[in-house]
């Protein structure tokens, strides 16, 4: 695809789910966790690590994981993030914050810690940002038992859009562009 043509609307039906994780947002996220695997991804949106089949039926332990789950079934991900913890992942997770639903009740809140992205995030398709989040999004970490102090509930925070992907931005060596690319982001 050329990429200075914009998307054709029945192509964007056709991407359903397989939006990309945003690279900057990647790039800060690894330079933290240093990610194994992208479990959740499959050829054209893989992040890193090798392929694979089915994130749901694979065992993660003892790896560091990235998960941006479909946003129209991310239930079982956070099901599978918790389970996996517990065998000795580190899985950090990309969702929508849907506070209201009941797999934000049962899992997002086991998580260890659970960070609200400030702004919207714009995903990409083929390498560029593309499509803005319909709402909110947070980055939830679960992390092994043996790495887990006393808790009562999951560590919250706020993390900003603009810094988090300047930290990417910066992990990947480029900068930003101009003004208009960092309204963007």
């Amino acid at each position: 695809m050329d990429k200075d043509k914009p998307i054709a609307k029945p192509e964007i039906a056709k991407i359903g789910d397989r939006w990309e994780t945003p690279t900057a947002i990647f790039a800060a996220l690894d330079t933290e966790f240093n990610f194994d695997l992208d479990v959740a991804a499959d050829d054209s949106n893989r992040k890193t690590g090798p392929p694979i089949l089915d994130g749901l039926d694979a065992d993660w332990a003892p790896d560091t994981v990235f998960c941006n789950p479909p946003y129209s079934r991310p239930a079982p991900w956070l099901q599978k993030a918790a389970e996996e913890a517990e065998n000795g992942a580190t899985a950090v997770l990309l969702i929508t914050v849907a506070t209201d639903t009941k797999y934000w009740r049962e899992w997002a809140l086991k998580a260890d810690e659970i960070r609200f992205i400030t702004g919207r995030l714009r995903f990409e398709y083929q390498g560029r940002p593309y499509m803005t989040a319909r709402g909110g999004s947070a980055i939830l970490v679960y992390r092994p038992v043996h790495l887990r102090g006393r808790r009562f509930g999951p560590a919250e925070s706020y993390i900003d859009r603009d810094k988090l992907i300047e930290a990417g931005r910066e992990a990947l060596g480029v900068g930003w562009l101009n003004e208009e690319d960092r309204k963007n982001g």
